[in-house]
């Protein structure tokens, strides 16, 4: 359909399709990485098209429906020379959020009904789950989490706004952490290897040991080797910095870990992960794990503060030392 592809690429389009050609090497040009981007193109384009359909029911034009596809599924291709050189290279998808935020907004004050559905049902939700819970993770706000009726093993489930374009304006909009997670890799994470915290959870790093990953195993001997992994009578466990820097370098290895149990923490969640790597809930569980770790959050600003009030330089840094 003309209008469809006048009006530009999708976002799978430009921002996930690299090269011309297909290996069976792993690669952002495995077989069957490009088939699944294609199919994710396919269905925006399937979208835009809809749209554009619509317009011409309602007596619109060519011109009237790129507009109106451009206003809601944004064409992201069109961006400055300085946007896609530099901008782009620091924060990957900046497209989407310079795109959604204003268009947000703007429905926000054209229809706010809709919003209002949205906030009366998560709200009915948040009631009929009993008392608030103490200790829930400072990074739940960001998303602008909200208490549902259902558990796992015990933990609370938090449904998000996040997997909604609502997700851009709903939550703790001054919470910079929430910006600064979306720095691309190559620059985040060596800060926040740098100063001991993980950004995106306000969560220290390097100050404790973990349970080996199911999905490292096969990298143990190397990570014994270079001393970031030991035996212990509980198994093996390792450097919790080095096993946040290798699911951030390879994502993969992330998903995998949280579908590929083989810690307490991703066994509490099991079901959880699931739902959200194939329908894309945005769910998160209040776990025991996640609970303890927002207590050692809250711990580390304590000193911090301590810190400061006694003159002293104040740091979120403990460095990981190996336990003998």
């Amino acid at each position: 359909m003309d209008a469809r592809h006048a009006s530009g690429r999708g976002q799978i389009g430009c921002e996930f399709m690299s090269g011309n050609n297909g290996t069976w090497k792993p690669s952002v040009n495995f077989y069957g990485v490009r088939a699944s981007r294609g199919a994710g193109e396919d269905v925006e384009g399937f979208l835009r098209g809809a749209l554009a359909i619509d317009t011409f029911k309602k007596g619109g034009t060519i011109e009237d429906a790129i507009q109106r596809i451009n206003k809601v599924h944004f064409d992201y291709e069109d961006l400055s020379t300085f946007e896609r050189s530099v901008v782009k290279r620091v924060i990957p998808f900046y497209t989407w959020t310079r795109r959604n935020m204003p268009l947000q907004v703007e429905m926000l004050a054209k229809r706010p009904s809709v919003y209002e559905k949205y906030n009366a049902v998560t709200n009915n939700l948040a009631a009929a789950s009993g008392p608030d819970e103490s200790i829930i993770p400072s990074y739940f706000s960001a998303l602008g989490a909200f208490k549902t009726p259902f558990t796992e093993n015990g933990s609370r489930i938090y449904g998000t706004a996040d997997p909604l374009p609502i997700g851009d304006i709903s939550g703790n909009l001054f919470d910079y952490n929430r910006y600064l997670s979306m720095v691309a890799v190559p620059i985040k994470l060596p800060l926040e290897l740098k100063f001991g915290k993980q950004v995106f959870k306000d969560l220290p790093l390097g100050q404790r040991d973990i349970a080996m990953p199911a999905i490292l195993r096969p990298m143990e001997p190397i990570l014994k080797g270079l001393g970031v992994a030991r035996e212990t009578k509980a198994g093996t466990v390792m450097n919790d910095e080095v096993a946040y820097a290798i699911e951030s370098i390879v994502p993969s290895i992330a998903k995998a870990r949280r579908v590929w149990p083989g810690d307490q923490k991703s066994q509490d969640r099991l079901v959880t992960n699931w739902l959200n790597l194939w329908l894309n809930l945005g769910l998160r569980a209040n776990t025991p794990a996640a609970q303890k770790a927002e207590i050692g959050r809250r711990k580390a600003l304590a000193k911090a503060a301590e810190d400061k009030a006694q003159g002293k330089t104040a740091s979120f840094t403990i460095h990981y030392k190996p336990k003998k």
